[in-house]
């Protein structure tokens, strides 16, 4: 079973389990070409396609996290198979995904956080946490690591 790590610009498979913290509303936006990605019915779409890449293989000794900017909206299930889905409520969600990342680097324990976001990916990445672009990201995911 492997699962995908960034260093630095390349990227190479590890067969050790990871967390990827996923910016929600950029990696959808992303991943449908950008319509609007609060419309509910676009992030199932995109929850759908990630829950199945997820499920490979190569991909099931990690686990999924994404985190949506505001409060709980309906978008589906929040667990489908290693994918969790998380609301930031009053914070935004790239303070959350840059706790919980910096808090998991601290802990010893794999994780790499999946935005485009310049200003958080460099924000993370000055912890010490490994970060991937969602184009990059998409396309590993689509060709199964």
């Amino acid at each position: 079973m492997l699962s995908i790590i960034y260093y630095t610009n390349i990227m190479r498979l590890s067969s050790k389990p990871t967390v990827y913290f996923i910016d929600g509303l950029n990696m959808v936006r992303r991943y449908l070409n950008n319509p609007d990605p609060r419309e509910n019915n676009h992030i199932d779409v995109f929850l759908d396609w990630l829950s199945q890449c997820a499920g490979a293989d190569a991909f099931a000794v990690s686990d999924f996290r994404v985190i949506f900017d505001g409060v709980y909206r309906g978008v589906g299930p929040l667990v489908r198979n290693n994918v969790t889905v998380h609301f930031s409520d009053e914070r935004t969600a790239d303070e959350m995904i840059h706790e919980q990342a910096v808090y998991y680097q601290e802990t010893g324990r794999r994780c790499c956080v999946v935005t485009s976001d310049r200003r958080l990916a460099e924000g993370v990445r000055a912890e010490g946490v490994k970060t991937i672009g969602c184009d990059g990201f998409i396309d590993l995911l689509e060709r199964g690591g």
